[in-house]
């Protein structure tokens, strides 16, 4: 689609379930919290996780979504010789506001499908982050919201937690 001029090099497109979704262009606010997340996680987990911001996440053959943040195992490479799959996956962030009914209805179960096992959406209109756990069958069994100062657990660094407001913002 490149070599025949259907899409460009940087279209916001995403590959779900065999469909090219293109995607809403990222407005300040939501590349200003994926820049927040970004730092916070490198700052907290240096040497213990790869930090991806829209690294494409291979699931099967038909779905290459690109999250906003990912957690991933560390390896050599830094995921250059392949992109990741759900096994490498400790933990999937979507910043949403323009797209928070696409990443509620759409990506959170195709990531609970694959069995990705933590999940988390900083809603920006709601000021709060909602966390899915426990993937079973296609759907994430166990569902949380943060706000304010509450801490969020992380299920793979049990030794971490961030603030609600941390992610959000709230102190700015």
């Amino acid at each position: 689609m490149l070599e025949v001029g259907i899409l460009h090099e940087g279209d916001p497109v995403e590959l779900i379930e065999g469909e090219l979704i293109l995607m809403p262009p990222m407005s300040a606010r939501h590349a200003g919290t994926n820049n927040r997340l970004i730092a916070l996680f490198t700052s907290r987990l240096a040497g213990r996780a790869i930090v991806g911001s829209q690294t494409p996440l291979r699931l099967g053959d038909a779905s290459e979504p690109e999250p906003d943040l990912s957690l991933l195992r560390p390896r050599a490479d830094y995921y250059a010789h392949s992109h990741p799959t759900t096994q490498d996956v400790l933990l999937l962030v979507e910043v949403s506001h323009t797209s928070l009914d696409f990443d509620l209805r759409v990506k959170a179960p195709l990531y609970a499908r694959h069995g990705v096992p933590e999940f988390w959406v900083v809603n920006l209109g709601a000021r709060q982050v909602e966390r899915f756990t426990d993937p079973v069958e296609g759907m994430y069994t166990s569902v949380a919201s943060y706000g304010g100062e509450e801490a969020i657990p992380c299920g793979a660094f049990p030794d971490m937690a961030l603030r609600a407001a941390d992610l959000l913002g709230e102190t700015d």
